[in-house]
């Protein structure tokens, strides 16, 4: 996979560094362009951190959550139609541990081990 022309802007607020628990919030988004075997996409991520709490060791959000909204405009040569496009919206809640679940379309719910990257449908 290649990727070109990634664009970050975010805007992050950092609070209580003094205390065991500091917390992040702010918003942001990212762009850019992947090239694939099936087609060229484009991708716009737009990210939203409310009060994510981190524990000191390990470094792991404990509270807080998080909301994405993924936009994918697809294109691919001789296929009908060739170009394609959908949103997906994710909401994340940290709950501490190592745990966190994420909600895509408000419907479908999925864990996410963090120190691993596993998803598992929930």
């Amino acid at each position: 996979m290649s990727m070109d022309g990634l664009q970050r802007n975010a805007a992050w607020i950092v609070r209580d560094l003094a205390l065991p628990t500091p917390r992040l919030g702010g918003s942001g988004t990212d762009a850019f362009a992947s090239h694939f075997a099936t087609g060229d996409y484009q991708l716009h991520v737009m990210d939203t951190l409310a009060r994510v709490l981190f524990d000191p060791s390990p470094s792991d959000p404990v509270g807080g959550s998080g909301d994405l909204t993924l936009t994918v405009q697809r294109t691919r040569q001789g296929a009908t139609p060739a170009d394609r496009s959908f949103t997906v919206l994710a909401h994340l809640v940290f709950s501490g541990g190592d745990a966190t679940v994420i909600t895509l379309d408000g419907m479908q719910n999925y864990g996410l081990t963090l120190s691993t990257g596993a998803v598992v449908k929930q």
